[in-house]
């Protein structure tokens, strides 16, 4: 016999929680499904055998992300709110046929005035962030180069062609000449559209308790209902109802609901009547990379905070010092790329992190992976196929409800796309359609 509510929510992370709050706090009977024995999605705040906690998945924090912000003021965070790096002394960098190490001074100079050259024009794509296809007509052109086209374009010499070609991929998951140059220009137009912008906005701030615990704040406002290790198999919507059926045989009726899981898991679910077929189509092509994998590390006999530009020729693709900890010793957040076989052993990725780092002795390793082998995830972080922006505008039509669903997720979002900012920004849609279809159902 199936179990009543009047929300569905499948998926606890920022988009569910927030989508689940919404509901809740408005009078709704409110289950969340997750498929994990955790919450959280492709936010992961995890802990050291130290104690120390440790952010394996979405982390970065700013003011100028609204909806972060709003729920770092509405639960009483943002003094929780520090700089996510220590900044380097020196700097793992191409040069000649390897990396040279450098002054950390010099080295941002260089890259400083690379990054803003290569995207110097980002807001002509973008010139009215809450439409992302404002500009559709210079977007057609962009959204069909690769990275590597894009870098081609501006002759530079052999050190700063490999430096600005590892800082794309790392974030694009895949090799330059298969991956678009549109999620970054999008990005860095999001950010400010400087160098100093854009880093601070994206990547300069975290939260000293991991960002789990404004995740958990979220998910505990409003009292709705959470059940983990519930994986969802499939979905029949029939008239007023939609019924939700899980891998272990259980059966939930709900008069609405929100799918807010990454796009890969939409392949996953039996849809009765099916998605739509560009749905389906898009995340073929690609809105997901293929793997994202965050490695967190303790090491010893490093005494400097350091950045790694290493690039996509080595198993760690970058690397820089999250925070000093004892004399000599340090924690380090590192992006293990295509060439990493398994994250997943601690012994290749302390050997990875040696294969740049010879001097160090690592302590201790922790990953966060996220893959298209994770049945709850099915792909790393969002970052589009050439072609996909203009050929199906996830941003615009993805968030549309499809009878009773609604879709939240971050690879979806309208403004920070990809990032816990514009998951919040899905979720909150999602649950104002909800709300009105449950309202009306109700009157009716």
């Amino acid at each position: 016999m199936s179990e009543r509510y009047d929300v569905i929510v499948v998926g606890a992370g920022f988009a569910g929680a927030a989508a689940a709050r919404e509901c809740a706090t408005r009078g709704l009977r409110t289950l969340v499904l997750e498929g994990r024995d955790r919450i959280g999605g492709r936010t992961w705040t995890s802990r050291f055998s130290n104690g120390q906690p440790i952010d394996l998945g979405g982390t970065y924090v700013h003011w100028r992300q609204p909806h972060v912000w709003a729920e770092l003021t509405r639960y009483g965070l943002t003094g929780d709110v520090i700089p996510s790096a220590e900044s380097p002394e020196q700097v793992l960098a191409p040069s000649g046929d390897g990396l040279s190490w450098i002054d950390a001074a010099k080295h941002r100079k260089r890259e400083a005035a690379l990054m803003n050259r290569i995207f110097a024009g980002a807001r002509d794509y973008f010139p009215y962030l809450p439409d992302p296809l404002a500009a559709r007509d210079k977007l057609e052109k962009l959204d069909q180069m690769t990275i590597r086209d894009w870098i081609d374009q501006f002759h530079l010499s052999p050190d700063d062609d490999a430096l600005v070609t590892g800082l794309l991929t790392y974030e694009a998951l895949r090799p330059a000449k298969d991956s678009g140059i549109l999620t970054w220009v999008w990005w860095w137009a999001q950010s400010g559209g400087d160098y100093e912008s854009a880093y601070e906005m994206l990547l300069g701030y975290r939260l000293r308790s991991g960002i789990g615990c404004l995740l958990e704040r979220i998910l505990a406002d409003g009292g709705s209902e959470v059940r983990l290790g519930q994986t969802v198999k499939s979905v029949v919507s029939d008239g007023d109802k939609v019924r939700v059926s899980t891998t272990d045989g259980r059966t939930y009726q709900g008069s609405a609901l929100v799918v807010a899981t990454p796009t890969g898991s939409w392949l996953d679910i039996d849809f009765s009547p099916a998605l739509a077929p560009e749905r389906i189509e898009a995340v073929r092509e690609g809105i997901q990379g293929p793997r994202a994998v965050k490695v967190l590390a303790r090491i010893k006999g490093e005494p400097r905070s350091i950045e790694v530009a290493s690039g996509d020729s080595y198993r760690i693709n970058a690397m820089w010092t999250e925070r000093r900890d004892a004399p000599g010793e340090q924690t380090i957040v590192a992006v293990a790329g295509r060439l990493m076989k398994d994250p997943n052993d601690p012994d290749e990725v302390a050997d990875a992190i040696k294969e740049l780092l010879p001097h160090v002795e690592v302590l201790e390793v922790a990953a966060g992976i996220y893959s298209e082998d994770d049945p709850h995830a099915r792909g790393g972080w969002m970052y589009l196929r050439p072609g996909v922006m203009t050929r199906f505008e996830p941003s615009k039509k993805f968030i549309e409800m499809e009878g009773r669903i609604a879709f939240a997720t971050a690879d979806i979002a309208t403004v920070l796309v990809g990032y816990i900012d514009g998951a919040i920004e899905t979720g909150l849609k999602a649950a104002r359609n909800v709300q009105q279809l449950v309202v009306r159902s109700d009157a009716s």
